[in-house]
């Protein structure tokens, strides 16, 4: 479930890059969901953690950033 739920965080912020969108917004929003959230959770031990989940979002974000300085950004055509 965690590897399901950082792939779907990954293409998310992948996406929100190629159509111009900032994702700091993804992340920001992911975070206000995490913390609106006060009770007892159900199954938290199959849920990545608030912490890894946004260092993870980072680190996808500085490799597209990374991969749009020396390729571009990608072109549907």
């Amino acid at each position: 479930m965690q590897e399901i739920e950082l792939r779907c965080d990954g293409m998310a912020i992948i996406t929100l890059c190629q159509l111009g969108l900032d994702p700091q917004t993804f992340i920001k929003a992911i975070t206000k969901l995490a913390k609106a959230q006060d009770g007892p959770r159900i199954n938290m031990e199959y849920y990545t953690p608030l912490e890894e989940r946004i260092k993870f979002c980072r680190t996808i974000l500085e490799m597209v950033k990374a991969r749009s300085e020396i390729f571009g950004r990608i072109n549907n055509r």
